[in-house]
């Protein structure tokens, strides 16, 4: 089910709350399809959840979910978590209810109650799938370069809404999501759009690998990149589909250097069946590390399942995020400012002195008095003020 034209219909008039307001009542963000409404985390902290269209078209590329604390000042540079989906995953997968055994919410969830106890705003969008009459994401997107740009756009976007920390999002990919994240990397290098970092967990790192494996990815990828069958990765309908638009778009296939160079951490486990840790996230950072990566470039290693509820680890995923968001940005953030510049003033012009003859008295003999001489005044100097950085 894609989105209409009575959701475009729905957008209320573009506006950004006013600066230093804080988000005690329903905010209406650019974009905004219907009402916000109150979200509160495990651990009480209040929120707000909305819809939006984070850029246009209206579209399912542009289609977000976010949540954003109560306490989000829209004038204070604030960390942003953005989330990129499963092949059956949709905006929706940042919900879920708290289990009343434990008092938590599980998996990813769990993880986005706290980035917003942080007070970080979560931004999940639905990346082009469409949604099945049971809710489910299908027609994964599997890094299209639509998807990258829907990125890019909600980058844009949430500049419009508020004030997202200067070396931009932190990226949190998931299964499929690991390579829509990794797309988005390379898609920052080319338009050189800031990124803090990347977590991938249990994600897709090599796509050739899994659409030999697994029958149902290669139906959503044959579909998403034009490919008739039969096709053998490597052959040349994939090399030209696959491998050449874009600049590429399975990250095993791309040289190091076509990602933007910020931190990334790589999660997985050696006993999922579906994104294998071997073929994926290990073959994948042994290719990244030996270019001499110039930022953190670390893997975590676990046993579990495919996208395990205790694969999704705050301790290990916030403290990455905290170290991305420490470093230096990546584009480096630059000032020009011109020296000042000193005009000395030309010297005011000298004249001879002068003699005027008296006219002779008749008993004395003349006299010759000399004319004073004119006044000398010290050099001026003009000083050009500096033109401030912009």
């Amino acid at each position: 089910m894609g989105l209409g034209a009575a959701a475009v219909a729905a957008w209320p008039l573009l506006r950004r709350d006013a600066v230093g307001a804080l988000l005690a009542a329903p905010p209406v963000f650019p974009g905004q399809v219907g009402d916000a409404i109150a979200y509160t985390t495990a651990t009480g902290t209040p929120c707000w959840r909305f819809f939006a269209f984070a850029g246009a078209p209206a579209d399912d590329f542009h289609y977000v979910q976010c949540i954003v604390p109560q306490s989000l000042d829209v004038a204070v540079p604030t960390p942003t978590v953005l989330v990129t989906h499963g092949a059956t995953g949709t905006e929706a997968s940042i919900i879920g209810e708290i289990n009343p055994r434990t008092g938590v919410r599980k998996a990813l969830p769990y993880v986005v109650d706290s980035w917003l106890d942080h007070g970080w705003p979560v931004v999940a969008g639905r990346q082009g799938s469409t949604i099945t009459d049971t809710g489910r994401g299908r027609n994964g997107q599997w890094g299209s370069q639509a998807s990258r740009l829907g990125i890019v756009d909600s980058w844009h976007w949430v500049q419009t809404a508020w004030t997202p920390h200067p070396n931009g999002f932190c990226v949190f990919g998931m299964s499929m999501g690991g390579v829509v994240a990794l797309n988005f990397l390379l898609e920052a290098k080319t338009q050189a759009i800031p990124v803090a970092g990347a977590y991938s967990l249990d994600g897709v790192t090599n796509l050739a690998y899994c659409y030999t494996k697994n029958f149902s990815f290669a139906k959503q990828i044959r579909t998403v990149y034009g490919i008739v069958s039969p096709c053998v990765p490597g052959d040349e309908q994939w090399i030209a589909k696959v491998n050449v638009p874009d600049g590429g778009h399975d990250p095993q296939a791309c040289s190091p250097s076509q990602f933007a160079p910020v931190p990334i951490r790589l999660a997985a486990s050696g006993n999922d069946p579906s994104v294998h840790r071997i073929a994926n996230s290990l073959l994948f950072f042994n290719t990244m590390t030996a270019s001499g990566w110039p930022v953190e470039f670390s893997q975590l290693a676990y046993t579990g399942g495919h996208t395990a509820a205790k694969h999704f680890r705050p301790t290990d995923i916030n403290p990455f995020f905290e170290r991305a968001l420490a470093i230096a940005p990546w584009p480096p953030i630059t000032t020009t400012t011109e020296a000042p510049t000193t005009t000395a003033a030309p010297p005011p012009p000298t004249e001879a002195p002068t003699t005027t003859a008296a006219p002779p008295p008749p008993t004395e003999a003349p006299t010759t008095t000399a004319a004073p001489p004119p006044p000398t005044e010290a050099p001026t100097t003009t000083t050009e003020a500096p033109i401030p950085p912009i």
